[in-house]
């Protein structure tokens, strides 16, 4: 439950340190669409890394201009921010080493007023029990769906 709220204390940081003039880039060939509807008409086909920049924000959704100045939405999933001191303003917010460039992850698409209206459960991490399975039941459903088993390294934290 602890990691849990630090997570989303983070995310939340995360999320309102995105401001207009927020410097983003596509993750994906993403199109830009002309309202925050995925239904919208697509105003132009951007290509993965094409550099954005953030205007406004609603919901689940950013409208953004690219250049030669053209102005649409895009999904927040569909972008990569920008958290480098210089842009700012001598303010960086998890970044790491020498890269400039962060994915945001954790409460995204919710409104300020669906986090401000969230009541929480804290009894419904009791319903995945119902999900727990043996180690056997786990091998036989990976061997029916014709998964195969991976060695990952082990990674040690202090």
């Amino acid at each position: 439950m602890k990691y849990l709220l630090i997570l989303i204390t983070c995310s939340l940081l995360l999320i309102t340190s995105l401001q207009a003039g927020q410097l983003a880039s596509t993750v994906i060939e993403a199109d830009l669409k002309a309202s925050p509807s995925i239904k919208s008409k697509t105003l132009k086909i951007l290509e993965t890394d094409t550099p954005v920049n953030i205007v406004e924000r609603q919901g689940g959704w950013y409208r953004v201009e690219t250049a030669p100045p053209l102005q649409g939405w895009l999904k927040m999933l569909w972008l990569r921010y920008s958290l480098t001191g210089s842009e700012q303003g001598g303010f960086s917010l998890l970044t790491q080493g020498t890269g400039s460039v962060t994915v945001a992850t954790g409460v995204r698409g919710l409104s300020e007023e669906e986090l401000e209206k969230g009541q929480g459960d804290p009894f419904a991490i009791n319903t995945l029990d119902r999900f727990i399975v043996s180690p056997e039941q786990a091998r036989a459903f990976a061997k029916a769906e014709g998964l195969k088993q991976t060695q990952l390294p082990y990674v040690e934290t202090k």
